[in-house]
């Protein structure tokens, strides 16, 4: 499919409605959870959803939100849409530098090590510090602003509704953040998605053959790296595995087809 280009003249972080009336809704909610006190409560509701559920549905959700796997995805994505590819890149490249200094400059307290250890269920790592914003959260909503801002199709933005959804909700479950924390990771990867996509238009340096072979050997090492990375869900091993195994082999046919076809422009000059 052909992603439909808006205007190169107008930007999407400065002129768009929709961009505003998404921001607006997230900053109420997050405005709501806090001062209404319903951040705690919250989440003791939220953590207990997997006393229904089990621990490993949970567990396989909440790895979607890995930024290495945000990383490994952009090589598979490069082989079909450049653009959208190069899109990716720089999102995820701002959105480990902001959102890493913003979690480290606040360094608020995680559930866990507010809580007793009998108040909350955890299901993989126990951690304790930098928790605004999620970086999951702000990952899986990033991921899909970028996507929805691509293709611009209604269909698209609905299927990329709930996997940021089920992400966010995940953290919580996992007892790993705040719903304060989600709500913020969510604003954040609205906001520097768009800043990423204005960003990538005005700078399409990363459109090059050779750029291209960097980003997509970039992401592969990524993808291989994902095998063992340590994200503490155990009962998630496989699936982990599962998308270390697929990214990589996809990334290494967009590898490939890159270098083919760069090898056939240099014969043909």
């Amino acid at each position: 499919m052909t992603p439909a280009s808006p205007p190169q003249s107008r930007s999407p972080i400065l002129f768009s409605p929709w961009f505003y009336g998404v921001l607006s809704a997230l900053l109420l909610a997050l405005a709501v959870v806090v001062l209404s006190g319903a951040n705690r409560p919250l989440f003791f509701v939220l953590n207990g959803i997997s006393r229904f559920t089990g621990d490993a549905l949970w567990a396989h959700i909440t790895l979607l939100g890995e930024g290495l796997l945000g990383f490994a995805l952009i090589g598979p994505v490069a082989r079909r849409n450049p653009n959208l590819a190069w899109s990716m890149f720089i999102a995820a490249i701002v959105a480990t530098v902001v959102v890493h200094g913003v979690k480290e400059a606040l360094d608020f307290p995680r559930p866990a090590k507010v809580l007793p250890a009998s108040a909350l269920h955890i299901i993989g790592p126990r951690l304790l510090v930098v928790s605004f914003p999620s970086g999951h959260s702000t990952a899986i909503s990033l991921l899909a602003t970028v996507i929805g801002l691509h293709y611009r199709r209604p269909w698209v933005y609905a299927a990329l509704v709930l996997p940021v959804v089920l992400t966010g909700l995940s953290r919580v479950v996992v007892g790993a953040h705040w719903p304060e924390d989600v709500l913020g990771g969510f604003i954040f990867g609205w906001v520097l998605g768009h800043v990423s996509v204005w960003l990538a238009r005005r700078w399409p340096t990363g459109l090059n053959p050779g750029w291209q072979i960097g980003i997509i050997a970039l992401s592969l090492v990524c993808a291989v790296s994902f095998w063992d990375a340590d994200t503490g869900q155990v009962l998630a091993s496989g699936f982990q595995h599962l998308l270390s195994a697929v990214t990589a082999v996809l990334g290494l046919w967009s590898l490939g087809d890159r270098l083919r076809i760069l090898l056939q422009a240099r014969e043909s000059q």
